[in-house]
C-alpha cells in the first residue's frame, strides 16, 4: 500500500514539475529542435536516459514517447552502456543529471570499457548544468541556421527536405488561380505518375493496352494528353482560341504556355493554365468513367463541361483594375460556347 501510494505521488509529482508539451515523435520536427541552458532538464531527467532521449521519469519513458533531444549521438546511456550502466557509472537509475557532476564538471569513474570511455569523450563536447545559465528553453533553426525562439514551418521544410531543381512547368501547374484537383491530376500526369494502361501492364495486370478514348492507339500519358483524337478535340478547341497553334503533347504543351506571355492581355495567362489543367482532369475523368462505370460521353459534352466549370471559377474572380475587363469578360471575347 506504502508502495503505490509512494507511486501515486511521484507519478503527481513529475506531471506538476514537467509541465510541458507533450514531446512529439516525428524525426522532422524534434531535428530541427534543440534545448539551451539546459539547468533544468539536468536536475529532472534520469541521467542513465538522458542523452538524444531524454525522458522526464523512468515510469513515463514506458508509458509516454521519448523527447528527441538531440544533443548527443549515443542515445540512451541504458541502452548504449548495457544492463550494467548504472553500476559502471556508480549512480543510481533514477539519479538525476547532476549527480554526474561535481563543481560545475562531469564527475564520473575512470572508463573500464570501450563505451564507458566513448562516453567520456562525448562528455567533453556537452556543458555540463550550471546554475548560471538559467531555466531551459526551446530553440528553433532558423534560416539563416542559427537557433532562436520562432518557429516557421517554412523554415523547418526547406531544411528538412531535399532540394532539387526546379522544373520548368511548376508555374503552370502551381499558380494564383489555380483549383487544386485539377493541379493535382495535371502534376501526376507531367510526372507520368497517373495509372494509364501502359503503366498497369509494366505492373504484370492483364489489361488492354488500347486507348479507351479513340480505341486507335496505344494509352500512354503522352497520347492521352493530348495525341489521342478525342483528347486533342477537346484541348485545341479551347486553347487555340486564346493562343495560336496549341502543341499535341503533354510536355510540349506545358512549355509553350509557360513560354507564352500577353502584357496587352494579363486575363490569358491564367486562363490558358485553366484550360491546360482543367482538359487533362476531364479527360482523365472521362476515361474512368468508360472504365469503371461504362459511361460513354462525347466530345461535345466534355466541351460544355469544360465551358461550365471555366465559367463558374472566371466569374470568382474579382477585376483587379475597373477600367480593365474581367477575366470571364476576357474569355467571352476569346471562346464562343461550344
Amino acid at each position: 500500500m506504502e508502495k503505490l501510494v509512494f507511486n501515486i505521488l511521484n507519478r503527481m509529482y513529475c506531471l506538476l514539475t514537467n509541465f510541458r508539451q507533450k514531446p512529439l515523435t516525428n524525426p522532422p520536427w524534434n531535428s530541427r529542435h534543440r534545448r539551451r541552458n539546459l539547468l533544468h532538464d539536468f536536475e529532472k531527467s534520469i541521467f542513465l536516459h538522458c542523452l538524444d532521449q531524454i525522458s522526464e521519469r523512468s515510469q513515463e519513458r514506458e508509458e509516454e514517447e521519448e523527447d528527441e533531444d538531440l544533443w548527443s549521438c549515443l542515445g540512451p546511456l541504458e541502452a548504449f552502456l548495457g544492463a550494467g550502466a548504472s553500476r559502471q557509472l556508480r549512480v543510481n537509475k533514477q539519479a538525476a543529471v547532476v549527480a554526474a557532476t561535481r563543481n560545475g564538471s562531469w564527475n564520473l569513474p575512470a572508463a573500464r570499457s570501450h563505451s564507458v570511455e566513448t562516453l567520456h569523450i562525448t562528455l567533453t563536447s556537452i556543458s555540463p548544468p550550471q546554475s548560471e545559465l538559467g531555466p531551459d528553453r526551446h530553440l528553433w533553426i532558423q534560416g539563416n541556421g542559427d537557433f532562436g525562439d520562432t518557429f516557421s514551418s517554412k523554415v523547418t521544410w526547406e531544411l528538412l527536405r531535399n532540394p532539387a531543381p526546379i522544373v520548368p512547368w511548376s508555374p503552370v501547374v502551381w499558380f494564383k488561380e489555380h483549383v487544386p484537383r485539377n493541379s493535382f491530376i495535371a502534376w501526376l500526369a507531367l510526372l507520368r505518375r497517373l495509372p494509364t494502361r501502359d503503366r498497369l501492364r509494366r505492373w504484370g495486370m492483364s489489361v488492354p493496352e488500347t486507348c479507351v478514348l479513340c480505341s486507335s492507339g496505344i494509352e500512354t500519358h503522352h497520347h492521352l494528353f493530348f495525341e489521342c483524337a478525342f483528347s486533342s478535340s477537346i484541348w485545341s478547341f479551347f486553347a487555340s482560341r486564346v493562343f495560336p497553334s496549341p502543341p499535341a503533347d503533354l510536355h510540349s504543351a506545358a512549355s509553350w504556355i509557360a513560354l507564352h506571355r500577353a502584357p496587352s492581355s494579363p486575363s490569358a495567362n491564367p486562363l490558358i493554365k485553366l484550360i491546360f489543367q482543367a482538359s487533362i482532369y476531364l479527360i482523365w475523368k472521362e476515361q474512368n468513367q468508360r472504365i469503371f462505370k461504362a459511361e460513354f460521353a462525347s466530345g461535345g459534352t466534355i466541351r460544355r463541361s469544360l465551358d461550365r466549370f471555366l465559367r463558374d471559377r472566371l466569374l470568382s474572380f474579382p477585376t483587379r483594375n475597373p477600367l480593365d475587363p474581367s477575366m470571364l469578360e476576357f474569355y467571352f471575347t476569346c471562346i464562343r460556347p461550344p
